[in-house]
């Protein structure tokens, strides 16, 4: 996307620059942009995913440094859905908070049989290894939800009620894992 570009072109297009601002507008690391969209077949609903360890950017497994930081350490986890409609279903953020709790819960082989994309599963692997590694960090994420849209928000009767469901479910199965609002 290049600066003052339209958004005119393809959902992926949208869904990327989507991906890229949120990842801006939350102060993760620049360098998320290029590994953080996983949109396609295999994506479980989410079109994107940044991971941060105290300000270092984590795409990959091996960017997982041998030495972690303490307990004290900020693990940042961002995932993001977009929809290029002007009006979107009632479920579609129930649906993107239940992917992100399917994501976040599931053990290797359940996902795999839901035959995910590389770059989800590679986001996935780095979230688990760092639960062996530093299960107090990872239980103390700070995850944050973003759906982004190209319509006019409409209150939907019942969604907030939802929304706040799936946070708690998503709280709750990460223990103590602080979860933003959507």
């Amino acid at each position: 996307m290049s600066e003052g570009s339209r958004l005119d072109g393809s959902p992926e297009e949208f869904a990327r620059a989507a991906v890229t601002l949120a990842i801006r507008r939350f102060g993760l690391p620049g360098e998320l942009e290029a590994s953080a969209y996983v949109d396609g077949f295999g994506d479980l609903g989410i079109d994107g995913i940044a991971i941060a360890l105290d300000g270092m950017p984590l795409a990959d497994v091996d960017d997982i440094p041998d030495f972690l930081p303490g307990d004290d350490a900020g693990l940042d986890i961002l995932f993001v859905q977009s929809k290029r409609p002007d009006k979107i279903k009632q479920n579609d953020i129930v649906l993107f908070g239940n992917a992100v709790r399917t994501f976040l819960t599931l053990n290797q082989d359940d996902l795999l049989r839901l035959k995910p994309s590389s770059q989800l599963l590679g986001h996935w692997q780095v979230i688990h290894r760092l639960r062996q590694l530093a299960p107090q960090v990872a239980a103390a994420a700070d995850i944050k939800l973003l759906f982004v849209y190209s319509g006019q928000w409409k209150d939907f009767q019942g969604v907030n009620i939802r929304r706040e469901n799936v946070l708690a479910d998503l709280s709750n199965a990460l223990k103590s894992s602080r979860a933003e609002r959507l």
